[in-house]
């Protein structure tokens, strides 16, 4: 009986999975990812080559292939994967949490401090020497957890412009605390972020 396209891509799926898994393909991965970062720091990201890479790693071109797409697609999935190491530890962001003062206080002092603690790499990151476009994946992602939890149902303005108001505001805050080399402490900065975020939020939802 000739089997469906769905189960090969269960199956392929099944297969990708099982693979970055295995000790070994971490193992590879971490390596990749370790140089590359090095290699950003020392000749920047638009100079370095795959075949760069691949060298400082001790891999071979088809390892660092069964990873990543090309340099753009490593550095898009670090970035990503930062972020969400940073917001997966906060309180769930909520219509019923954001009416609770102390929930938004442990969320924006959560997020300070997960920044704090990755402050090098954030610095890497939105610096000279990356690609230009982490300022655009942190607005991105943050959009999309204002929708994931249904928030933007609840207004009635167009999301266009309740996107530009929250990529232009909360972020751009967090971006110029990284461009001034975290000048404010994690606990300074949570009361700036503070005293701006929640009446943003709360006139937006008409709280």
């Amino acid at each position: 009986m000739n089997k469906s396209l769905n189960y090969y891509i269960k199956k392929f799926e099944e297969s990708v999975l099982n693979m970055k898994t295995d000790a070994r393909y971490q193992q590879s991965d971490a390596r990749i990812q370790n140089e590359f970062l090095k290699l950003v720091k020392t000749v920047g990201f638009d100079h370095i080559t795959v075949s760069q890479i691949v060298k400082a790693a001790e891999i071979n071109r088809s390892t660092f292939y069964a990873h990543y797409i090309d340099k753009e697609d490593l550095m898009e999935k670090m970035q990503l994967a930062t972020i969400e190491e940073v917001l997966s530890d906060l309180p769930k962001l909520s219509y019923e949490n954001l009416q609770n003062a102390s929930v938004i206080r442990q969320r924006i002092i959560g997020l300070c401090e997960g920044l704090y603690q990755r402050r090098d790499i954030f610095q890497l990151f939105i610096g000279p020497k990356s690609d230009g476009k982490f300022g655009f994946r942190l607005t991105n992602r943050a959009q999309k957890e204002f929708q994931n939890n249904q928030l933007d149902q609840r207004i009635t303005i167009p999301a266009e412009y309740v996107n530009a108001m929250t990529g232009s505001t909360v972020i751009n805050l967090m971006v110029t605390w990284m461009q001034r080399n975290f000048k404010e402490t994690p606990e300074e900065f949570s009361e700036i972020v503070g005293q701006i975020a929640p009446g943003i939020f709360k006139n937006l939802l008409n709280m």
